[in-house]
């Protein structure tokens, strides 16, 4: 209970905010997902790859994944390592995961026009069937 009470606190901020500059400008209208990643995230070892099979399927929409690394080198060899072939934001300041402020990583987020519709914090057994099912919902 606590934890969606957090959740939707957060959600509340976040729409009250302008998103960080360096996000903003890769931001399109129609649906958008920015997804929240780390080299030393195992879960993200797995859910990157099926992101990247959902933006095969879903190539109408724009992902963007976000390395929350504060070493940019572990960053880009975890991502040449995986083979991700999605555009990527290293984040080694933090300014993008602290607007945002997950209670986990990875944690994905879904835009629509700009404006956020829903999210998928941590590792989720169901991960594409989840995130299926909300883009289904919102388009």
């Amino acid at each position: 209970m606590r934890l969606i009470f957090v959740a939707i606190i957060s959600a509340i901020f976040l729409m009250a905010q302008p998103l960080p500059s360096k996000l903003a400008n890769h931001m399109d209208r129609g649906l958008v997902i920015v997804d929240f990643f780390a080299s030393w995230c195992h879960s993200c070892r797995k859910e990157l790859p099926l992101l990247l099979k959902f933006t095969q399927k879903h190539p109408n929409i724009k992902v963007i994944a976000v390395s929350v690394d504060e070493d940019k080198n572990a960053a880009k060899n975890f991502v040449k390592e995986l083979n991700i072939q999605l555009p990527i934001l290293y984040d080694t300041d933090g300014k993008i995961v602290s607007y945002f402020n997950p209670v986990g990583i990875p944690a994905l987020y879904i835009f629509k026009d700009k404006k956020l519709q829903g999210s998928i914090i941590g590792a989720k057994e169901t991960f594409l069937d989840i995130l299926t099912n909300k883009i289904k919902a919102l388009q």
